[in-house]
Order: C-alpha cells, then sequence, then structure tokens
C-alpha cells in the first residue's frame, strides 16, 4: 500500500505553514490517506511559481524526489534559502528568485537543467555535488554575486579552480 504523489504545491497560509517554510523532515517525506502511504515522488511544474509568502524550501531529506519541475519556485519573492536533493532540477526551477541567498544541492541529484537558477542576484556561491553529470551552463546566468563554484572532489564532470567552473575537458562554463 505504498504510492507515489507529486507535490503541486504549497499554501503557506494554512495551519503550520504560516512562518512560510517548507521543511518535511525524514519523518515527513510522505502522506498518508485513507490508510496508504504515499512517497513524494516529485514536485510538479509550476508547482509555486509565483509564491509570495514562501521563505525556504527543504527537499534535502527526501530521497525519492525525481524531479522539481519546470518553474516549480520561480518568482516566489522571498524564498531566501532552499535545500534540495532530487535526481533532476528542472528549467527554471529557482529562477528570478532576487532574494535567494543560500542553495543547497545535495548529493543524489544528477541534471540541473537551463536557467535553474537565473535571475538569483543575491546568491554567493554554490557547492555541486559529486554526483552530477548534466549542469546547463545557462544555469546560473544573471546571478551577479556568484562569486564561487566549488566543485566536490570526484566528480568527474565538472571542476573548479578558484571559484571559476570548467567542464571536465577544462572549458571555462562559467
Amino acid at each position: 500500500n505504498v504510492g507515489g504523489v507529486t507535490l503541486v504545491g504549497i499554501n503557506c497560509n494554512a495551519s503550520g505553514a504560516t512562518s512560510g517554510n517548507f521543511v518535511p523532515s525524514c519523518g515527513t517525506s510522505y502522506y498518508n490517506l485513507l490508510g496508504y502511504r504515499y512517497n513524494i515522488t516529485a514536485v510538479a511544474d509550476s508547482a509555486c511559481l509565483g509564491n509570495s509568502k514562501l521563505k525556504s524550501v527543504d527537499l534535502s531529506n527526501i530521497n525519492g524526489i525525481k524531479k522539481i519541475g519546470v518553474s516549480a519556485f520561480q518568482r516566489c519573492d522571498y524564498l531566501t534559502s532552499a535545500k534540495v536533493m532530487a535526481v533532476e532540477i528542472g528549467n527554471s526551477a529557482f529562477r528570478y528568485n532576487k532574494a535567494l541567498t543560500s542553495f543547497v544541492i545535495k548529493e543524489n541529484t544528477i541534471t540541473m537543467g537551463e536557467k535553474a537558477l537565473e535571475g538569483c542576484e543575491q546568491l554567493a556561491s554554490i557547492v555541486i555535488p559529486k554526483s552530477m553529470t548534466s549542469l546547463n551552463k545557462n544555469a546560473f546566468d544573471a546571478c551577479p554575486k556568484l562569486a564561487s563554484i566549488t566543485v566536490t572532489a570526484g566528480n568527474p564532470n565538472y571542476l573548479s579552480s578558484s571559484g571559476i567552473l570548467y567542464n571536465g575537458s577544462g572549458s571555462r562554463m562559467m
């Protein structure tokens, strides 16, 4: 009796979410409904697009998320921090979050789509995990404060030196 559900949105006005934080812990990475357990397996395209009350998102303890959809958390004006672990971070997933200062990509994340973090004007640094195999070269466009990109040791596809990102063949990406 185990199934999967897709997160389709977060209502920050709901009881228990008035702080604007969405942080399911290891024990709450699923929903129980009518005696059945449903694991969170994806975040839908445009799930929280334009959510003006969302301040933080922590999906780093949920092992079964396959994808954070296209524009899932785009234009969340007050989103300041996000921690994610998903097989795929979709195109424009966190685009234009002008207040975002902290973005943590956990191990097991494999791909990051086009313009995933474009326009995150306050983002100063990011760490690429060794699991990342596909990182779109436009993922960090228009991030003027992004001064440091670090690639975790052991990543065969990317490397960093002095905060600059290079692909596995040594060509500068950003």
